[in-house]
């Protein structure tokens, strides 16, 4: 009788501890039929590749609105979405943001939506397209966020991210956001 643990760390490292052998001398050799899979064209193909799906949990998020180096507005809220890691290609997120309160230049921010590309998993740099839905009179305006992500642990043992940006909104001026969130699926050593 023997004992295998295998351990995830990270999310690519394996690691395999075993009291036994995995395998007895006494079995014998054995071939089986070599299984060929058809390539399929452009969608087909792209469809198979393996993603792997990261809820966002537990966000805050704070936009400041600034005017030269003075904060004039702020919206602050809670956020949860889910971050896309396929095993190639751009990462990619969407955030379902929810604004508690929005004041000075920013007080007519009513609604986001923000839809991102890059880490929002790990470390490293994002790019974050915010919609900011103004009150009726106002409309709507368009943002393009670009910054770095860092990681700790959560006091709950998820990995925690923090994520710094700056960009600009159209009539409402420069800012700079902080997000923040528990990265469900995964957990700190």
């Amino acid at each position: 009788m023997f004992v295998c643990a295998i351990a995830w760390i990270g999310l690519a490292i394996i690691f395999t501890s075993c009291s036994a052998p995995l395998a007895s001398s006494t079995v014998p050799a054995a071939t089986f039929p070599s299984e060929v899979t058809r390539l399929q064209p452009g969608d087909a193909a792209t469809a198979r590749r393996v993603r792997t799906t990261f809820p966002l949990l537990n966000g805050t998020f704070r936009i400041e609105v600034r005017d030269g180096g003075a904060t004039v507005g702020r919206v602050t809220g809670m956020y949860s979405g889910e971050a896309l890691q396929p095993d190639s290609g751009n990462a990619s997120s969407a955030l379902s943001l929810r604004v508690q309160n929005a004041t000075g230049r920013a007080s007519s921010v009513v609604a986001l939506e923000g839809k991102g590309n890059g880490v929002f998993v790990g470390e490293g740099d994002f790019t974050l397209s915010l919609s900011l839905a103004l009150s009726a009179q106002n409309g709507t305006r368009q943002a393009k966020v670009r910054g770095n992500a860092r990681i700790s642990c959560s006091a709950a043992g998820l990995i925690l991210v923090t994520m710094h940006g700056t960009g600009t909104v159209p009539r409402l001026g420069d800012i700079a956001v902080e997000l923040r969130h528990e990265v469900g699926n995964t957990a700190c050593f």
